[in-house]
């Protein structure tokens, strides 16, 4: 009898110790990774450039595996590495974000998470933005004006001369035509008699590797102190954003 009672005891221990252990490790074990991240993009990206965008993912519950920030848009693509984020802890994520070959302009972008934990695979919602996609054009053959004594551009004028400064815009989009954009001409200091027209010169749409004809600054002087000038050309976008810039230096002599 004694015994038997000692056997119905030790298998009424194993069974208390059985049920507390799946008590403990095996709810343990069904608890989920809980993420909530914070997106941080570029406002503006030009077509075909490569930029990188953070993403700050805190895990609340319990450990996450191959964790992977995805940005999804008809403009843009990006995914990061992956990553493990343990329970309770931060990550900052670094994320490569392409510019697709497209049209500029505004386009939406969602983010999200995916990763994977003791209950399986999941993906969080999306987190929805808006991105600024810029033309990938640049100025091409900027000089001044033929001149007979000045072969390679007249460069240097008198104190009551003039010239012309030209130049063509290049597109290197292989698909997108670009449309609205305009040039505009600064000087760091503007001396006196000293004109520049237009101020502003819009520029005609240009189709994919297309290179425009030559658009024109005339440029006079009417008794403007000798001396260097720098002259800026900027390239604006349809959304008025400056995507290219070339200084030229032009000398007025006494």
């Amino acid at each position: 009898m004694a015994k038997g009672f000692a056997v119905v005891v030790l298998i009424f221990a194993l069974a208390i110790g059985a049920l507390l252990y799946t008590s403990h490790y095996g709810s343990q074990t069904q608890i989920p990774a809980s993420i909530v991240f914070s997106p941080t993009l570029p406002e503006h990206i030009m077509v075909g450039q490569t930029l990188t965008g953070s993403i700050l993912i805190t895990n609340n519950g319990a450990d996450a595996h191959g964790v992977v920030a995805v940005a999804q848009s008809d403009g843009i693509s990006g995914i990061s590495d992956q990553y493990d984020v343990k329970s309770g802890s931060s990550v900052s994520v670094p994320m490569p974000i392409v510019a697709k070959d497209v049209t500029d302009g505004k386009y939406p972008v969602s983010v999200f998470i995916q990763y994977s934990d003791n209950l399986g695979s999941h993906q969080t919602s999306s987190q929805n933005f808006t991105i600024l996609l810029l033309p990938n054009v640049d100025f091409n053959n900027v000089r001044f004006v033929f001149d007979l004594f000045q072969p390679f551009g007249k460069s240097k004028i008198g104190k009551t001369d003039s010239t012309v400064l030209l130049f063509k815009v290049q597109s290197h989009s292989n698909k997108a035509i670009y449309e609205g954009m305009s040039a505009r001409v600064n000087m760091s200091i503007s001396p006196p008699g000293f004109t520049i027209s237009p101020q502003t010169l819009p520029i005609d749409a240009i189709g994919p590797t297309g290179v425009s004809g030559d658009y024109n600054f005339t440029i006079k002087s009417n008794n403007s102190p000798p001396g260097s000038y720098n002259i800026s050309i900027g390239l604006y976008s349809k959304s008025d954003i400056l995507i290219a810039v070339q200084t030229v230096t032009l000398v007025i002599t006494g």
